[in-house]
């Protein structure tokens, strides 16, 4: 008994986000006339819960199921035409899909074609496939917000506990700004208001290397005009001259 199945290539290219992709559109499925082929696995190695295998034609009498744990798809013909022409439309037909905003770079798949009818099973070779995935950035969500009193001689802060990125936070920058002039040496998490911030206002810049590198920023709303806060003067007045009658 002899089961032949030519996917016609090696791998695919998958865009993140990209829905459902045929994978095996020109694939080639024959059989001798000795086999009696009746089921199918496709098996997505090391199985993620965002990606599933599924496929569009199944010919009067074929079923399918997927098992999301073991990325196992298998289709099944007990009472069909179990001819190669069905099998060659059925292969033909399965779709990948993967929902990830984070997906690993590549997958591979194993395909086997199986007689299981009568008492020996004869199996094809497994045939192994590549889907090779291209990652999209993902933009950030959340914003970054300022608090402290905004008056000279306070401190504000930089907030950035409800930023995230689907591709991975990495460590952050900050500058500060004064009417959206970048202010020199201003570059940590906190800023303490000056004599020169009166009457301007101030807002932050947070950057960071995401995940996928991918180089993200964001920058806070302007707050209110810095307002003054008075100086007491210093030194002291002093007097000069004779302490003396006349003088």
């Amino acid at each position: 008994m002899s089961i032949t199945v030519d996917l016609n290539a090696l791998s695919v290219n998958y865009t993140e986000n990209q829905g459902n992709l045929t994978l095996f559109d020109s694939a080639i499925f024959f059989s001798d006339e000795d086999s009696l082929v009746d089921t199918l696995t496709i098996t997505l190695d090391g199985a993620l819960p965002t990606e599933f295998l599924s496929v569009l034609f199944l010919p009067t009498g074929y079923l399918s199921s997927y098992d999301s744990n073991t990325g196992l798809l298998t289709i099944s013909s007990d009472t069909g035409d179990i001819s190669d022409a069905n099998w060659q439309s059925v292969l033909r037909s399965v779709q990948y899909n993967n929902s990830s905003n984070n997906p690993p770079g590549t997958r591979e798949l194993t395909v086997i074609a199986s007689d299981t009818i009568g008492a020996e099973t004869s199996n094809s070779a497994a045939v192994t496939y590549t889907i090779a995935i291209a990652a999209v950035n993902n933009a950030p969500t959340g914003a970054v917000t300022i608090s402290g009193n905004v008056q000279e001689n306070a401190t504000l802060t930089a907030n950035v506990d409800n930023i995230a990125d689907d591709d991975g936070l990495g460590a952050f920058s900050y500058q500060w700004f004064r009417d959206n002039v970048m202010i020199s040496s201003a570059t940590n998490s906190t800023y303490i208001l000056e004599d020169t911030d009166v009457g301007k206002q101030i807002s932050v810049e947070v950057s960071y290397i995401d995940g996928q590198g991918t180089a993200e920023s964001l920058t806070s709303a302007q707050t209110a005009a810095v307002t003054n806060v008075n100086n007491a003067p210093t030194g002291a007045v002093t007097i000069s001259g004779n302490v003396q009658e006349n003088a």
